[in-house]
Formats: structure tokens, C-alpha cells, sequence
């Protein structure tokens, strides 16, 4: 079985809400901070709501970013739900790796959230996700859910690979390129395995897929970089 840093489960609504709250109040005491009562109430009163909103805004964006799935369990209980079943069923999936390679849940790189990594003798994997329903086609050499577009996804997903390679050639001297993974429902890949150097898999694929790679890193590479991820992104987990 592999190694596993931060499998995703559901925390307390009390955690995820006291964040938000903790943020929405800075806006509020800077707020209140900027009213100056000898002035023209009216235009204070105004100006002091329009900074507050504003702050309040730019926090909750950040809390969306570094908390996703806390905000939209906030926002949209449903989707939460049916989110978090995915993210446990790839989880479980790549559980069953060996038990050299290293499993990497939910945590942030550099701004970037990274859904699922996978640091093993046969390389580094960057996993995400497709969240809506519907076949995966090409089109032009874009990728579509049904009629949505998967630009975002896999522009995010080749840049968090961009980074990781960034760091090794940086802390270990290594090139190496992560290769990028996105998965999709059972069911809903079709024909299409790999566009524009991403594979595309279902979860019951995952597993195999990684380890009938050729080995490219040594088990020493590999555990020390894991540590690295562990202590400098996830130290949380």
C-alpha cells in the first residue's frame, strides 16, 4: 500500500466556517478602522462600506483558493458531497500502490491546488480531476466535457507540472517532467487516452497505468523529494 499524505475527508462545518469568518471580520474591522466620525457621515458611511466589500471579496476569493472544498461545502452542500466522493474514490485507487511510492492529497503549491500527486520510482504524476458529467472529446486539439470546455483543467494541470519540475532542477538538480493525469468518471472517457501529452484515465486505470511505467528515479530521489513536498506544501497534513 502506498504512502498517503492527506486523504480527503470530511471536516467539521465548524472549521470550515470559522475560516470564513475569521476573514470576513478583517474586512470588517479595517472597515471600521477607515470611518472617521468628524467627517460627512453619509460619504463615510459610504466609503467605509464600499472598502470593507471590496476586502471582503478579495478574502473570500483567497479562502475559495486555498480551502476549495471547505468554501464549497459552505456554498453548495451537493456539490461538496458529490466532489469529495470523487476526490475519496481516486484516493482509493491509488492507495493500492506500492508501498514505495508516496500519495499527496489536497494541498497548495505556489498558489496552485493540487489535487492528487503521485511521487514513485516510475516518476512524478500530477492528478486531476473532471467534475462535470459527459463524454471527453477533441476538438482542434481541445479537450471538451460533452459541450464544456477542459482548457482551465488542463492548462492548471500542465502548470503545476511546470513548478514541480521548476523545484527539482532548483533543490535536487533532477530534470524531469511530472507527467499530467486527468481522470474522469467511469464511463465517460470514450476513446480519447491522451491529447496534447495528458492522459486521461478512469480510476480503475490509475493504478496500472503508474506502475507499467519504467522506473526514472532512484528510492532515495524519490523519499527525499517526497519529504521536501511534505514539509515545505502539506507540513498541515
Amino acid at each position: 500500500m502506498a504512502q498517503v499524505i492527506g486523504y480527503p475527508t470530511r471536516q467539521s462545518i465548524k472549521k470550515d466556517l470559522s475560516g470564513l469568518l475569521i476573514m470576513l471580520g478583517m474586512a470588517v474591522l479595517t472597515a471600521a478602522l477607515m470611518f472617521d466620525p468628524g467627517a460627512n457621515l453619509k460619504s463615510e458611511v459610504f466609503s467605509s462600506l464600499a472598502v470593507g466589500a471590496g476586502i471582503a471579496l478579495v478574502l473570500v476569493f483567497v479562502y475559495s483558493r486555498i480551502n476549495p472544498m471547505g468554501f464549497q461545502r459552505i456554498v453548495s452542500p451537493k456539490t461538496f458531497e458529490r466532489n469529495l466522493f470523487q476526490d475519496q474514490a481516486a484516493a482509493d485507487a491509488l492507495n493500492g500502490l506500492d508501498d514505495d511510492a508516496y500519495v499527496f492529497h489536497g494541498f497548495i503549491l505556489e498558489l496552485f491546488r493540487v489535487e492528487h500527486l503521485v511521487i514513485s520510482r516510475q516518476g512524478i504524476f500530477v492528478i486531476s480531476k473532471v467534475r462535470k458529467n459527459g463524454i471527453i472529446v477533441e476538438n482542434n486539439g481541445v479537450l471538451y466535457c460533452g459541450e464544456d470546455t477542459l482548457e482551465t483543467l488542463t492548462g492548471n494541470t500542465w502548470r503545476i507540472c511546470h513548478l514541480i519540475s521548476i523545484v527539482l532542477k532548483k533543490y535536487f538538480r533532477l530534470e524531469l517532467m511530472p507527467r499530467p493525469v486527468i481522470l474522469v468518471p467511469e464511463g465517460n472517457g470514450g476513446s480519447i487516452k491522451e491529447s496534447g501529452g495528458i492522459a486521461i484515465l478512469t480510476n480503475g486505470e490509475l493504478g496500472e497505468f503508474i506502475q507499467d511505467k519504467p522506473d526514472c528515479l532512484d528510492q532515495e530521489t524519490a523519499a527525499s523529494f517526497a519529504a521536501f513536498v511534505r514539509k515545505r506544501y502539506a507540513a498541515h497534513k
